[in-house]
């Protein structure tokens, strides 16, 4: 099988759905199946370009140009890149999806989308996007072959507009074993979170959280790993010197994955105080690793973590966040301990060894479909 990915943005970018498409590439590549990906040239975090043809980890990526906003980057070059492909599978709510929908008459390729979340990551121009979501992107999915939820918080969104026997649920996958292998030396009172610097992570809340839980426990420290795209680094950094934690809150940046593996390491808990989440690659992650996680009820957390055994769901306001974080502080380590490999456990059902099948399983059905819509046609 053939199969051309298309996303927005790819590595070096980082984010959730960078990841998803270079473990679900990998996976495929490994089942034995010819995969390519195609992505914009600009890095929209450092404003560069990438050169037009690469092998990143062993995987071929085409890139191409666009112009517009990063949020809806026009770039209808990318039917130059469908090529013999057996099936297109679009990343995303965006231009892509939209654009090769209008153009299936063209390309004549079926389309399988994977939601991350829609476009509901924020309440910026929330009107807008419900409207947009209701009459655009209904009819968009309408000549869609499948359109793949990667959480049951996505399912139930598109199951608004999209008929049910085109609705499939895949639980985004992680690459598991690359945290699994994590050796645990905790450094009490870590908190450590991970992600873009982006008003939906709730960052603020967590400084003023952490302010709190420092009045009862002297050695709390928030480390936050993650690009700051949006430039708030610096405003969050000032507010936490006004809430007088400015010594126990740390900004790394962009981290590799080793890095990211030795501050997982150390971490007393993982944190998350987002209020929207595609999925909740970040957490799983850090599952993965043995790290408890303390963590709002968004995304994929509240069918992962059970309050207690392999973690802490919360409100996402300051004084739930505080309250959370204190009763998980006070963990004994041998309790700590129990819960971390729990969730590991846990964190195990969302590899890409798993979800990898429930996708194949979705292009087999798709391409089987298209396979006996031609015949029809021929005999007719």
């Amino acid at each position: 099988m053939k199969i051309v990915q298309i996303t927005r943005q790819y590595l070096p970018s980082t984010g959730g759905v960078q990841s998803s498409v270079e473990g679900l590439s990998h996976a495929l590549q490994d089942a034995g199946h010819d995969v390519r990906i195609v992505t914009l040239k600009r890095i929209f975090p450092t404003g560069k370009e990438a050169p037009a043809e690469s092998v990143i980890n062993g995987l071929s990526v085409s890139r191409i140009g666009h112009w517009g906003s990063r949020r809806y980057p026009i770039a209808p070059s990318v039917l130059a890149h469908v090529g013999d492909s057996d099936l297109l599978h679009v990343h995303a709510v965006d231009f892509f999806v939209d654009f090769l929908s209008l153009s299936r008459v063209f390309h004549r390729r079926p389309i399988v989308l994977s939601t991350h979340g829609g476009f509901f990551h924020t309440s910026w121009l929330s009107r807008f996007k419900t409207a947009y979501f209701r009459t655009v992107t209904r009819h968009t999915l309408k000549h869609v072959a499948a359109v793949v939820c990667v959480s049951e918080h996505d399912y139930e969104i598109f199951s608004s507009i999209v008929s049910k026997d085109k609705l499939h649920l895949v639980r985004g996958g992680v690459q598991a074993e690359s945290y699994s292998n994590v050796e645990k030396t905790v450094t009490p009172g870590l908190l450590v979170g991970i992600g873009r610097v982006s008003s939906n992570k709730g960052i603020d809340r967590l400084i003023h959280a952490v302010a709190e839980v420092r009045k009862t426990c002297s050695n709390v420290q928030l480390v936050w790993a993650g690009p700051d795209e949006d430039g708030r680094i610096e405003q969050l950094r000032e507010l936490a010197r006004k809430a007088g934690v400015g010594d126990s809150v740390r900004f790394t940046g962009r981290v590799e994955s080793s890095e990211l593996q030795h501050l997982l390491s150390r971490a007393n808990l993982f944190v998350s105080a987002a209020s929207y989440e595609g999925y909740g690659l970040s957490t799983i992650e850090a599952m993965s690793s043995g790290t408890v996680p303390v963590a709002t009820r968004v995304g994929i957390h509240p069918q992962v973590i059970r309050t207690g055994e392999t973690g802490f769901l919360i409100d996402g306001d300051t004084t739930s966040l505080a309250d959370g974080l204190r009763v998980a502080l006070k963990l004994e380590p041998g309790i700590l301990a129990i819960m971390g490999q729990k969730a590991r456990e846990v964190s195990a059902m969302c590899s890409w060894r798993r979800a990898v099948e429930g996708y194949l399983e979705i292009y087999g059905s798709v391409l089987a479909e298209r396979a006996g819509l031609r015949r029809n046609s021929e005999w007719h």
